[in-house]
């Protein structure tokens, strides 16, 4: 057994050094164009959070003329929409799509309002994020300036700030984590990771690829499977801005219920990554389970294998996690970092395992089973043609129609 554990402190070991090289290979590229940007803003009963989002994307130092904000409430039930469109009118570079049809419950909601809020748009570059996101002024300048004539795609940090609570902590290393594997994945050449909520491509790209088709009927993966996707098809390479003034704040979850269901939701999608990746990802879980198995069995029957593999992974971890805290400018105690560790080691497996056997989640108000609606709670409708005006595909066209 302590040849085993031997042997995964080795392969984590490689992981942690490729992720570091990844990390060294990240450059924030400084264009010159000002192409026109479509931010896209999906929002289902968000009264609460989507003024302050607004208003952060008001604040943008990219030229009016050339941004535009959509966004597409996704059937609220509460004020969102008239919030929405009580801004739309005092801001003509904002705009509010409804989608009023129940027949996304054949797929993913949030592609079908994504993919609304892509037909209502004009512009040549897509940038999509969340109602409870916070940008810096030159988030979208920084963003655009990322993009070079053969780049389709660029992801960029996302970061999850700690504020006291042990949940938060542990987000927090999750955020880090994340971004930094998809950031070094991407330098690497092997892009897997993204998130929507800090996530742009090129319009012609995504129509290339006949955009959300082919992965609609998973709840996820607006992000990373639409990433996937472009990099399968070739014609484009993913870029990744690891500029200070593309970091996109989020809050935390309100507690470890909706923490285990968002968990469950990005795991449930897994299922479709290509061969390669769900082994790379099989290998990790192994390493996960073995990982946790020493810290239990370290305190019945300690062995130096088992010490060196606790203690060999947590430096890893920390050392790494350092070179992003750095980047988010956050402060990174070590007590708070041991804390999230030992959590993080008993909740990876586990969600693993339920997304894998059971596979339930709740997301928005609406049931989820292994990525698709559960069908017992909310029936197939056949898919009605919706009714969209042929867009002016200039942006001051679209400013005259407001």
């Amino acid at each position: 057994m302590d040849a085993i554990y031997l042997t995964v402190l080795l392969l984590y070991s490689i992981f942690i050094a490729a992720m570091h090289a990844g990390l060294k290979r990240l450059m924030s590229p400084a264009g010159a164009e000002l192409p026109r940007l479509s931010v896209i803003l999906p929002v289902r009963n968000e009264q609460n959070h989507i003024a302050a989002c607004l208003a952060s994307l008001a604040q943008q130092t990219y030229p009016k003329e050339l941004y535009e904000v959509t966004v597409i409430d996704d059937e609220s039930s509460d004020g969102t929409a008239e919030q929405v469109e009580q801004w739309c009118r005092d801001h003509p570079n904002f705009q509010l799509v409804r989608k009023t049809t129940n027949a996304a419950f054949n797929g993913s909601p949030k592609k079908r309002a994504i993919q609304l809020g892509i037909e209502h748009s004009v512009g040549d570059l897509i940038i999509t994020t969340d109602a409870d996101c916070r940008f810096s002024k030159n988030w979208l300048r920084c963003m655009a300036a990322a993009f070079s004539a053969e780049i389709g795609a660029v992801a960029s940090w996302v970061h999850v700030p700690a504020n006291g609570t042990l949940l938060s902590r542990v987000e927090e290393l999750d955020s880090m984590s994340y971004s930094l594997v998809g950031a070094a994945c991407i330098a690497l050449g092997y892009p897997i990771l993204a998130n929507g909520a800090n996530f742009a491509y090129r319009r012609q790209a995504y129509d290339q690829i006949g955009g959300f088709q082919g992965i609609d009927c998973l709840a996820s993966g607006d992000d990373d499977l639409l990433l996937q996707k472009l990099h399968q098809q070739g014609r484009w390479r993913i870029g990744f801005s690891d500029s200070s003034e593309t970091i996109v704040t989020t809050r935390s979850c309100t507690g470890w219920k909706a923490f285990f269901q968002q968990r469950v939701r990005w795991a449930s999608k897994s299922g479709v990554y290509k061969e390669s990746v769900q082994a790379v990802l099989f290998v990790l879980f192994v390493l996960m389970l073995c990982y946790l198995s020493s810290l239990i069995m370290l305190i019945a029957q300690p062995t130096a294998a088992r010490a060196a593999l606790v203690v060999g992974k947590m430096v890893a971890d920390y050392t790494l996690l350092r070179v992003v805290a750095r980047k988010f400018g956050t402060t990174f105690r070590l007590s708070a970092f041991l804390t999230a560790e030992l959590v993080q080691a008993i909740y990876l497996p586990a969600i693993a395992l339920w997304g894998a056997l059971v596979g339930s989640f709740e997301w928005k108000d609406r049931r989820y089973r292994h990525g698709r609606i559960d069908a017992k709670n909310h029936p197939a409708k056949p898919i009605p043609s919706l009714s969209i005006p042929e867009p002016d595909h200039s942006m001051a066209g679209k400013l005259a129609q407001k």
